[in-house]
């Protein structure tokens, strides 16, 4: 999320850590800029009907840009860092000014970007930015929604929209309070769609997405009671002691079977 504190971090999620890659240090926009569509046409021809969103967050250094490529707002400055490309990037801001007043957006950096073949997409019309309008009418008419949380989720769905039959996804983590809390759900929703319409979606390990808080299922256990108990002494014991369900379990598990027991104490084995 533009603007949001880097020190506003989630609780470890028991995720894989990224390791960094040594950043080769950065010339002018022109030069780089003039590099990548060098490096982009040495890739080329692309898979066909995939496309990688590569977004800001720390699992961008796993993006092996070996298919066609978008980023995302100030992100081509990271991908120039990586060596990588991208054909398209998306914004979803007119201008945003930072702390102390001065713009986040250098417009004459996708100006440029515009210039050199790469499509810029804005859902807003900027005075002085060559972007193209984001198709939001059509594609919140076709599918009935207009959830869309963040820069990721305008991504995805155009993804969907345009046919692409594989999303890979890097940088996208979603591991900021804002971003977990606010915007995550809306991305998700987006990739929901894109596995119902049995497009093939692969996130990069780190990432949140699709994790829950604990990185385990609900209702999952984190552990081996058998690790805890080999011979199973302690499981029969309670077995033997506590009864195992209150009548709140034995109506899910007994809808037509009444009268339901009276209340008592349990616990899961």
């Amino acid at each position: 999320m533009v603007g949001e504190k880097p020190d506003e971090q989630l609780p470890d999620l028991n995720l894989n850590p990224v390791e960094d890659k040594e950043l080769r240090k950065l010339k002018g926009i022109d030069e780089e800029i003039t590099m990548m569509m060098e490096r982009m046409e040495k890739k080329k021809p692309f898979p066909e009907g995939e496309v990688t969103i590569c977004a800001m967050g720390a699992t961008r250094m796993k993006c092996p840009f070996d298919t066609e490529t978008w980023a995302v707002n100030m992100g081509y400055w990271q991908v120039f860092e990586l060596d990588g490309h991208f054909s398209t990037i998306f914004l979803t801001h007119t201008q945003v000014r930072d702390a102390n007043g001065k713009p986040y957006f250098d417009w004459s950096d996708f100006n440029k970007l515009a210039d050199a073949g790469i499509t810029v997409y804005n859902t807003h019309k900027v005075k002085d930015l060559n972007s193209k309008m984001y198709p939001f009418k059509r594609i919140t008419k076709k599918y009935n929604t207009e959830y869309f949380s963040n820069t990721i989720a305008y991504m995805i769905a155009l993804a969907i929209e345009q046919g692409y039959k594989t999303i890979h996804i890097y940088g996208c983590d979603m591991m900021t309070q804002q971003e977990y809390a606010w915007e995550k759900g809306g991305i998700e929703f987006w990739l929901g769609v894109a596995y119902g319409l049995g497009v093939k979606v692969t996130i990069a390990d780190g990432s949140s997405l699709l994790q829950t808080i604990t990185g385990k299922p609900y209702g999952v256990k984190y552990f081996n009671m058998k690790d805890l108990d080999p011979d199973g002494s302690v499981r029969r014991t309670l077995k033997k002691y506590i009864p195992k369900a209150t009548s709140t379990e034995y109506m899910y598990e007994n809808p037509l079977k009444p009268p339901f027991p009276e209340p008592t104490p349990w616990v899961s084995l």
